[in-house]
């Protein structure tokens, strides 16, 4: 018979093999020289008088085994040493176990000199001094009885059965609960709640268990009540000094708690409502509040006001009171624009005035420094300034626009009318400068606004694609710039043969593949004419996957081009070949796609998502399609592809969501002229009306877990499993054949034959 997993596990530290005090068996012992079965035993029976011989050093009476059982679901005690491992070795091991068994193996414990009892009736001759009790004092009465004991356990007894709590919080709380018992004074029979403070542990606890005794008296207002313990609630008033409600029962509020410990405070009657309180300046602080916050000349009106660390108070902190706010702000703003009037700016622009220095938006470097007029007064704003403000905000509260977007906008905007005027156009970069001021100035909403009105100099703008190309070029080597400039020129259409244009987002991906293999190629030659086959090879074969696949067709691109341009005598990567594993579509579980309009968030949200999934169109086609492109009366909708239009024929759910997004759009945008079907919170008020930006449908379809490419291929493939024709898929989706007969592949390939390459 062997030994089972707990006990072939157990190897309790500074132990061994060796006989057991207790069952006299060899076995396995631990450090107080106790064998498992024996320690799960006593842990789960406590044996008292074994236990008080093994503390007198006795040989203890022997004990037999019994048969215990391990049934699943119910844990024995655990059979680990009683001793901690980070005790002291020289502690006798005896004193362990006297700790764990308390009263039963120590013996009755009474120590009077803890809590010595009093004599009922004695009059104390000095006050109560605090005491400071360690868990230790609580051990040393663990014995002294008391009458109110029973009571005290039937409380202690339903809180742990109330909340579910084990026997041990309950032992742990009757030891603390010596203490407060046994520190009561004289005759007394209730326990003070400055005694429950005095507690080492389990305050909250014993004086829950005092309340639902009866032994508890309360001291209302001391501020002793611990987390967890529940006083009954106190008597809220107002703050007698400034008659403020912070919702406490504080007599006096911080604020005027602070007030009156400045020393500078004499008490006396106020001069304005007579009371007798600390005063400055003849004033107590609630007459000073009440005119602070008086504005005009009619007699200051008092009423009712709320004190404490509100925001919006004129005393944010305790005793910060005396800054110049209210009505002293008032006058001294009034007073500094008395002394120093505004003036006009001597940077207004006239409409006929000949620049000196240009501040093009092409210039290199900013001319005008913005940031040194950001704390300066601003000048007087002319006639047309000022009008052009009003319509702005104008123009703002009629787009629906809110507090902080109107603020941050119309501040831009009246600082540079301020500063150079109207009349003349402003340069979209001193916008854009101003703007970065920080988070309280904006210009995104300025643009717009006076570009519609004519009153604005645009930058010059670059396709972020071609300028993304440009960064990547500006990589390589210079000895290898200028030929790989040549490729670019020839995919655009500007080679010596006319070719049509590529789109410079292909002309992206293609340098992401092969500017690193440059950049290595680089540091070894001095022109692409010394490239050779083999360096095509080694460049494709360092890559696995797609990888290897794009690195081979971007070459291939560069190296056709240079050879078209006679700048190179051969193409090199003409006869190398990569290999590319083409996966076939697979379809979506069907339990991932059930509810999922359901699960949409937005009206737009579930028009999107319909288009992605029944008529398996791209995010690209649906970001920029047009409120032209939708005739519902006829339940079509005009898709725009590459020199290409597709005709979408509109189920009835489809139309109808649809229908939902443009209500929803004319209710939240009613002035919105963006031309494009979707719009968001930001495209659907700029005037220049772009389409939703490359990742701005990208929530709706991670909220759902989905890409759309899969719901495009999962709506083609499903189908092609319906029908094998591949004309069909091509007259419904507008694919090319290429496409159509992949999809009728992998549908149906039990009617195609196997490849040539795996006959």
């Amino acid at each position: 018979m062997g030994s089972c997993t707990l006990c072939i596990n157990w190897a309790p530290r500074g132990g061994g093999y060796g006989v057991c005090r207790r069952c006299r068996h060899e076995a396995e012992v631990d450090q107080d020289g106790i064998c498992r079965p024996c320690t799960v035993e006593i842990r789960l029976l406590p044996d008292l008088e074994w236990t008080r011989s093994a503390v007198r050093s006795g040989p203890g009476p022997v004990r037999d085994l019994q048969l215990s059982l391990r049934l699943p679901g119910i844990q024995n005690p655990n059979g680990y040493v009683v001793r901690k491992r980070r005790q002291p070795v020289e502690l006798p091991p005896a004193e362990a176990w006297k700790r764990r068994y308390g009263r039963g193996a120590r013996g009755l414990q009474d120590d009077s000199r803890v809590c010595p009892p009093q004599v009922v009736g004695q009059l104390a001759l000095l006050p109560r001094l605090p005491r400071a009790f360690t868990r230790e004092h609580a051990q040393r009465i663990a014995d002294r009885s008391f009458p109110e004991m029973a009571e005290v356990l039937d409380a202690v007894e339903r809180i742990r059965e109330r909340r579910g709590l084990s026997t041990g919080w309950r032992f742990s709380v009757m030891e603390v609960m010596m203490l407060a018992l046994a520190s009561r004074e004289a005759g007394e029979r209730l326990v003070d709640e400055y005694v429950i403070a005095e507690l080492p542990r389990m305050r909250p606890a014993v004086a829950s268990a005092l309340k639902e005794a009866g032994l508890l008296r309360r001291r209302l207002g001391s501020g002793l009540a611990q987390s967890a313990y529940q006083r009954e609630w106190r008597r809220l008033t107002s703050c007698e000094h400034c008659l403020a409600w912070a919702g406490d029962a504080k007599p006096l509020c911080d604020c005027c708690r602070e007030w009156a410990r400045h020393p500078s405070r004499t008490t006396a009657p106020c001069e304005r409502c007579g009371r007798t309180w600390p005063l400055k300046d003849g004033k107590c602080r609630f007459c000073h509040q009440v005119l602070y916050e008086h504005l005009g000349d009619g007699p200051a009106v008092e009423q009712l006001w709320f004190g404490g660390y509100a925001p919006g108070l004129n005393n944010a902190r305790p005793g910060d009171y005396g800054r110049d706010k209210g009505r002293r702000s008032v006058l001294r703003r009034e007073k500094i624009a008395q002394e120093n009037p505004r003036v006009d700016s001597a940077m207004l622009v006239s409409p006929g005035q000949v620049e000196l220095f240009s501040t093009s938006a092409s210039a290199s470097t900013h001319i005008r420094q913005w940031a040194r007029l950001k704390h300066m007064r601003l000048p007087t704003l002319t006639p047309q300034a000022s009008q052009l403000v009003v319509e702005f905000r104008t123009f703002a509260k009629e787009q629906q626009w809110t507090d902080m977007t109107r603020a941050v906008n119309l501040r831009t905007l009246r600082f540079l009318a301020a500063w150079l005027g109207v009349d003349a156009p402003l340069h979209e970069s001193d916008i854009r400068e101003v703007a970065r001021f920080g988070s309280s100035w904006g210009g995104r909403r300025v643009v717009p606004f006076l570009s519609e009105r004519g009153l604005l100099i645009p930058l010059e703008r670059t396709d972020p694609e071609q300028a993304a190309v440009e960064r990547l070029l500006d990589t390589l080597p210079e000895h290898l710039q200028d030929e790989v400039k040549v490729w670019v020129r020839v995919l655009r259409g500007e080679g010596r043969r006319p070719s049509p244009a590529m789109d410079w987002a292909t002309i992206r991906r293609y340098s992401h593949y092969h500017v690193p293999v440059l950049q290595k190629w680089g540091k070894r030659i001095d022109s692409l004419r010394e490239i050779t086959p083999k360096d095509i090879e080694d460049a494709v074969t360092a890559h696995t996957g797609n990888r290897a696949h794009g690195v081979h067709g971007a070459l291939r691109s560069l190296f056709r081009a240079l050879k078209r341009e006679r700048i190179i005598f051969r193409d090199p990567a003409r006869n190398v070949s990569a290999t590319h594993v083409n996966h076939a579509p697979r379809r979506i579980p069907s339990d991932r796609l059930a509810g999922l309009l359901d699960r949409a968030p937005t009206a737009m949200a579930k028009a999107v998502v319909a288009l992605a999934a029944i008529h398996a169109l791209g995010s690209t086609e649906i970001r920029r399609l047009q409120l032209t492109d939708l005739n519902r009366s006829a339940g079509r909708l005009i898709t725009h592809r590459r020199g290409d239009k597709h005709t979408v024929y509109l189920d009835e759910l489809t139309l109808k969501l649809l229908t939902d997004w443009l209500r929803e759009r004319a209710e939240r945008w009613p002035r919105s002229t963006n031309p494009h079907l979707f719009v968001t919170q930001v495209t659907a008020l700029d005037p220049t009306g772009p389409p939703v930006a490359k990742y701005g449908l990208q929530p709706i379809f991670t909220h759902l877990g989905l890409q759309p490419r899969r719901l495009r291929v999962d709506r083609i493939l499903d189908e092609a499993h319906e029908t094998a024709d591949p004309v069909h898929l091509m007259r419904v989706f507008g694919i090319a054949p290429e496409t159509a007969m992949k999809y009728v592949k992998a549908a149906h390939p039990q009617r195609f034959g196997k490849e040539p390459t795996q006959a």
